[in-house]
């Protein structure tokens, strides 16, 4: 039995290091969380400040789902160098939890980035961003049941595990970046990103697993048809160690013609070898809801049901001031 209880303790540890080894926690929906999937997205909107609330529930059907809430905000900074320039600073906390034993990450992230339009009419928008993240991983060790503590006839909590754990966190930091290139036609817009996350692949898991790095290619297009109608495709591109991930997408999004300037938008997207995104959102100048639900296609379907997930996020925006232009008035001396 010993030897039993070392291979499955050894066991246990390798795959789960080889998941916190190989991939962060997924989202669906990314209105919230942009500075999560690139840091260069800080300050990228419409408005002086910004607000956001994301919540994840992901397979809700087995015993113990994996939970997700993240909180950020972001403002801009016009400096001294013309309307041309800008600067964005944001911070996001995000705390995440999954499985039985409350396997736990608590997350705090700062970031900031350099946005400079150009070209014609100011068309070309070009952005680079970073991030500074400190992470700190726990898990409860009262919840965990080993070999020994099985008497023959069922669970008994009184019998010792055998096993003696000197920590049950960890703390480590984090670094990432990225840059964004966005271009506006009369009826469209694109945008291009790239990102590097976890760029010192930092050691986690009381510093016996690195974390690795993760690297996402996000491209979005928005077709604007007519006044009634647009159209989002997308498609994101995430490596990370072994791991390859594919999702593409889009949302078709009917404008409201009142003159609110208010929108609603559905979208279907697919991650390859995972899920299947269905995802409805209502906006306006100043206010985002989204919501997404995640149809799972992989072979943990049997356990879950299908059901992989659901997740909504909330976003709130400060607009600018806009100062009116006053009046021109002839001078006196002819100047």
């Amino acid at each position: 039995m010993p030897n039993v209880r070392v291979y499955l303790t050894g066991l246990g540890l390798i795959v789960l290091g080889y998941f916190c080894k190989a991939q962060d926690f997924h989202s669906s929906i990314n209105e919230a969380n942009k500075i999560l999937l690139n840091p260069a997205f800080t300050g990228c909107y419409n408005g002086l400040h910004r607000f956001g609330m994301q919540f994840r529930n992901q397979w809700y059907q087995v015993p113990v789902s994996y939970k997700t809430l993240m909180v950020g905000a972001e403002t801009k900074i016009i400096p001294y160098l013309g309307k041309a320039h800008r600067l964005g600073i944001g911070l996001c906390i995000v705390q995440d939890k999954a499985g039985d034993i409350g396997y736990s990450t608590s997350s705090v992230l700062l970031s900031a980035s350099y946005h400079h339009i150009f070209g014609k009419d100011s068309t070309i928008g070009l952005s680079w961003g970073c991030s500074f993240g400190i992470h700190q991983t726990r898990f409860n060790t009262s919840d965990m049941t080993f070999d020994l503590q099985f008497d023959g006839f069922g669970y008994n909590p009184a019998l010792s595990g055998g096993e003696n754990f000197s920590a049950n966190r960890g703390t480590y930091p984090d670094w990432s970046t990225g840059l964004l290139l966005r271009k506006r036609f009369e009826s469209q817009q694109w945008v291009l990103g790239f990102s590097a996350a976890h760029v010192n692949s930092p050691k986690i898991i009381f510093e016996q697993v690195r974390l690795g790095r993760r690297y996402v290619i996000s491209i979005q297009d928005q077709i604007r048809y007519n006044s009634d109608w647009s159209l989002l495709p997308s498609l994101q591109i995430q490596f990370q160690g072994i791991n390859r991930e594919w999702v593409p997408g889009f949302t078709g999004i009917l404008h409201n013609r009142s003159g609110k300037n208010s929108y609603i938008g559905l979208g279907l997207a697919y991650r390859t070898k995972d899920a299947c995104v269905l995802a409805a959102r209502y906006g306006t100048n100043s206010f985002i809801a989204a919501f997404a639900y995640d149809l799972n296609t992989s072979p943990f379907k049997k356990a879950s049901r299908l059901q992989g997930a659901f997740e909504w996020q909330l976003v709130y925006c400060i607009p600018e001031k806009i100062i009116p232009i006053p009046k021109k008035i002839a001078c006196p001396v002819g100047y």
